[in-house]
């Protein structure tokens, strides 16, 4: 939907899935983020400076009209990308969370299951609760922090409801800072909702799109 309305798109998913069940796990949730961000702007410098020599007289696509697809924890990073960098003029942010330290308290993700498990249990922390404040306290970058500084615009969210990876309260938290963008509510578990919304013939992305 993206290259249908000549819109050159990065795709902000480049954090490793595997989460750090040692002491480094902590910490790392939020530099792993930053580090992402820094990444896809040196890919965006990088493009920049290509010649794109060969069967290429100019640039296969237009610089000024780069778009973005955050999925999941790609949308948090989307988020902070966007908030620093004005070169993407359209974002589309699927499954992100507005607050990341209730997200990872609470999320029944697996993999989020696994950290949180093996970080209470070398912390001896008890609750959620505990593990929520922990987090709270070390996440010192968040997309909620961030959000206010976008262009509502230039945004629009695909929210999941009911979600149980990413609390749909915590996506809504994440609408509300960014100034409540135009969206979308797909029903479903998060992945398959992610899969069908990325696939599916939404009119109103299509022309949140258009019009860009």
């Amino acid at each position: 939907m993206f290259c249908k309305n000549n819109i050159a798109y990065v795709l902000a998913d480049v954090v490793p899935r595997d989460f750090d069940s040692g002491e480094n796990g902590i910490v790392g949730t939020n530099t792993s983020m930053i580090a992402a961000v820094k990444a896809l702007r040196l890919f965006l410098d990088y493009l920049e400076t290509q010649p794109f020599p060969g069967e290429y007289s100019i640039k296969p696509f237009d610089l000024n009209r780069i778009g973005l697809l955050g999925l999941s924890n790609g949308a948090g990073i989307g988020t902070l990308l966007m908030s620093v960098d004005s070169r993407i003029q359209a974002g589309v942010l699927m499954g992100g969370s507005g607050n990341l330290p209730h997200t990872l308290a609470y999320s029944s993700d697996r993999q989020v299951d696994a950290f949180r498990s093996a970080q209470m249990e070398r912390l001896k922390l008890k609750t959620s609760d505990e593990f929520e404040k922990l987090m709270r306290h070390n996440i010192s970058v968040s997309p909620a922090q961030m959000a206010p500084l976008i262009d509502k615009s230039k945004v629009f969210q695909i929210i999941i409801e009911p979600d149980f990876s990413v609390p749909t309260a915590d996506q809504i938290e994440l609408w509300e800072g960014l100034g409540r963008p135009e969206h979308a509510v797909v029903e479903g578990s998060h992945t398959g909702a992610i899969v069908n919304a990325v696939y599916m013939n939404s009119i109103l992305l299509r022309e949140f799109l258009e019009k860009k």
